[in-house]
């Protein structure tokens, strides 16, 4: 525990997932692991109670899956140490039917290459406030694909990247509508400082379906 930032020692419902092994973990929420796959649900409502998961340390690929059950609120913040090596990391986020979500991940590079998957999936009336930081990092590319499934589902994002010295970040970014009466809304800030570089593509990609009377 002695290479866990001081700042979450003290903090309950934190959940930290060092070297692929868990070191501290609440007792209300639910994990299941697979070497490098890591699912957590959260199942009860304790909006109030701020989640936190912590992942440092990592020196292998690995698949982040974060899922909301029906119903549910829940707040939580991820902040992800990404490793030294060269990897290829996935996030999944799934909020299923009538569930509300307030996410916010901060991704932290290191000298190295990165490529970040981001999926999520919304299921009919869940809503999710998502907020996406991005620092450091000598070469980052984020592909973000945002699934809108559920009528009047609703994703809001706002997402803030800062790259500093000869680092790049290229990230792309989609959200399909695959629902009638789902909205979507991106803000993104970029700054890049020195000899950086950032680059951001966004899509909305509408599906209609025609339903033709028998």
């Amino acid at each position: 525990m002695n290479s866990l930032p001081f700042i979450f020692n003290p903090i309950k419902n934190t959940l930290v997932l060092e070297q692929n092994q868990i070191t501290r973990r609440p007792r209300w929420v639910r994990v299941k692991q697979n070497e490098s796959d890591f699912h957590v649900t959260f199942h009860r409502n304790d909006v109030e109670k701020l989640f936190n998961f912590v992942i440092f340390n990592q020196s292998t690929n690995g698949n982040i899956s974060l899922e909301w059950s029906e119903q549910i609120n829940q707040k939580v913040h991820l902040f992800w140490y990404l490793p030294e090596a060269d990897t290829n990391q996935q996030l999944h986020i799934k909020l299923n039917a009538e569930s509300k979500g307030e996410l916010t991940v901060v991704l932290m590079g290191q000298d190295s290459s990165q490529t970040v998957a981001i999926d999520v999936e919304l299921q009919h009336h869940a809503v999710l406030d998502f907020g996406l930081a991005i620092v450091g990092g000598q070469s980052t590319h984020i592909n973000h694909q945002v699934q809108l499934l559920g009528e009047h589902a609703e994703f809001r994002k706002m997402g803030l990247a800062v790259q500093n010295q000869t680092a790049m970040l290229n990230m792309k970014e989609a959200v399909h509508h695959k629902s009638p009466l789902s909205t979507s809304f991106l803000q993104n800030y970029m700054i890049a400082n020195h000899q950086a570089f950032t680059l951001n593509r966004s899509w909305i990609v509408l599906i209609i379906t025609l339903f033709h009377p028998i």
